[in-house]
């Protein structure tokens, strides 16, 4: 039988000698200068163990940490791309393999850090230096843009931008010490609005209409954030009307994160305007590695696996459309209740 001996460095950075999917460390040099390796696995003499099944995936994740403390500005994705395509026996490798090189690289860079702030003057003197853009509006030009090309386009809204907009004329509005206490009125009638987005289109304006406006405090700053709701979502002329942003579902879909994330991951790997079209093939052939990773994972796992937090909100979610469908709550209670899994976090 043929021995397959090869040599690879630790998580430390020390030379192992693999011999058959076993990993050995250096134990001693004699003065003949004979090196006695010995197993990483400190059991009996004999080889009785299982050989390391995990082998392929430390060998790729150890080069992939060197990589990444070396070239620091380098993204991850893209080092992991590069390790991965190089590498013989990608097919070995799944989904949650790459999740965890890419959390063995992000421990790697965090000694590479730079020291945090010991002083508030410290903190302002960097705050001072940051240099701050802000793009707004972006959304309704990449509408038009959609419409110009796809006339018949359905446009959908996401849930977790809605909310981000509504937050921030609260908070422009002075409002966001009230929408985050547990115990205002104001506040809780504010929070109650984003419960809105769970209900059907056409229900959206009555709903508005008949109980939000009937119990709206008396208040100047929140007749001007009513007013602003209805001139920009709740009128159907508005400029995001109920029908692009309401739908009474619990699919976790209604976010637009995996195509951001997709678009930031694809576009961090270019620095011209104009790259040349070899460089463009050569990142193509690097994600579709990536890729066929994915598809991979799907056919072996099809049912993709989620947290207990989004299980449970799916559930509580689903439970609530059942009750309101039954009659067995309003509709008025029905979006209060959720409201609160809608609830965006302080920006």
């Amino acid at each position: 039988m043929s021995e397959n001996v090869s040599f690879m460095l630790s998580e430390k950075g020390k030379q192992l000698l693999v011999l058959n999917n076993f990993k050995f460390f250096k134990h001693h040099t004699s003065k003949k200068n004979e090196i006695t390796w010995r197993c990483v696995i400190n059991l009996s003499v004999v080889q009785n163990h299982a050989s390391d099944s995990t082998l392929n995936r430390q060998q790729i994740s150890n080069a992939c940490k060197r990589k990444a403390v070396d070239s620091i500005v380098e993204n991850p994705s893209k080092i992991i791309r590069k390790e991965v395509s190089n590498y013989a026996n990608e097919g070995d490798l799944i989904a949650p393999d790459l999740k965890l090189i890419a959390r063995n690289i992000h421990n790697a860079r965090m000694h590479c850090f730079p020291k945090l702030p010991t002083s508030r003057k410290e903190v302002h003197e960097i705050l001072s230096l940051l240099d701050i853009k802000t793009n707004r509006d972006i959304e309704i030009a990449m509408h038009q843009a959609v419409f110009e090309i796809f006339p018949e386009t359905e446009l959908f809204g996401c849930r977790f931008h809605l909310g981000q907009a509504w937050y921030r004329k609260i908070q422009n509005l002075g409002y966001a010490p009230q929408f985050n206490s547990s115990n205002d009125d104001v506040g809780k009638w504010l929070v109650h609005i984003f419960g809105l987005p769970f209900l059907n289109p056409e229900e959206v304006a009555e709903c508005f209409t008949e109980y939000f406006m009937a119990d709206k405090p008396e208040n100047a700053a929140i007749t001007e954030f009513c007013d602003y709701l209805v001139d920009n979502y709740i009128s159907n002329e508005s400029i995001f009307p109920p029908k692009m942003w309401a739908r009474q579902c619990s699919d976790r879909v209604h976010t637009t994160n995996a195509c951001e994330s997709f678009h930031s991951d694809f576009n961090s790997n270019f620095y011209h305007q104009h790259p040349n079209i070899f460089k463009i093939i050569e990142i193509l052939k690097l994600f579709q590695v990536n890729t066929y990773i994915k598809i991979r994972t799907t056919i072996n796992n099809p049912k993709p696996k989620i947290s207990k937090k989004y299980a449970e909100k799916e559930d509580f979610i689903n439970e609530k459309i059942s009750d309101y469908r039954t009659s067995k709550i309003n509709k008025y209670d029905y979006v209060k209740l959720l409201s609160y899994r809608n609830k965006p976090h302080k920006i």
